[in-house]
């Protein structure tokens, strides 16, 4: 169990750390690149380019009308933090959550200020899977939220298999 102080200085330097990171990556592509530039880091595998994700993660949305995709994407984000913030706030005794949380916040918040900012957000990294399939660009906002999934899906496995066992404990 984590005292309130600690869950909130764990929760903040988390959240400004990983917009901090997700931030000065995009300033940098943003000065060093041009749109739509490609450089070759690792032939045929990986390359850093500056895109324009206009749309969500993976590009979803990425082409629907500006009248729906403006207010969704300012709208959205805010009311997402909003609810992970409270789901911060009811795990605050687990230190799992707690990061977890807090790294899908600093994620959304970068993609959000950069959406401000620019009017889309910036991916640069971009993988080469097969031979004719890149995995769509990303960013490291991307990288943080993606991380928290992975924490989160397997602390609820963790906790599954916690349960079984003290069920078939009991049934004993």
């Amino acid at each position: 169990m984590f005292k309130r102080h600690k869950v909130i200085i764990i929760s903040s330097l988390t959240v400004v750390v990983v917009v901090a990171i997700d931030l000065i990556t995009k300033y940098i592509v943003d000065l060093k690149m041009v749109p739509y530039q490609t450089i070759t880091v690792i032939p045929n595998f990986f390359n850093l380019v500056y895109a324009k994700n206009l749309g969500a993660a993976f590009s979803f949305l990425n082409g629907t009308p500006d009248w729906f995709r403006k207010p969704f994407f300012f709208i959205i984000p805010i009311l997402a933090m909003i609810l992970v913030g409270t789901l911060l706030n009811r795990s605050k005794k687990e230190l799992l959550k707690v990061v977890a949380f807090s790294l899908v916040i600093g994620g959304a918040m970068g993609n959000f200020l950069n959406r401000l900012e620019y009017g889309y957000v910036i991916d640069f990294l971009d993988f080469k899977l097969a031979p004719n399939y890149h995995w769509p660009s990303f960013n490291a906002a991307d990288i943080a939220i993606t991380i928290a999934v992975a924490m989160l899906f397997i602390d609820a496995i963790k906790i599954e298999n916690r349960k079984r066992r003290e069920k078939k404990a009991k049934s004993r």
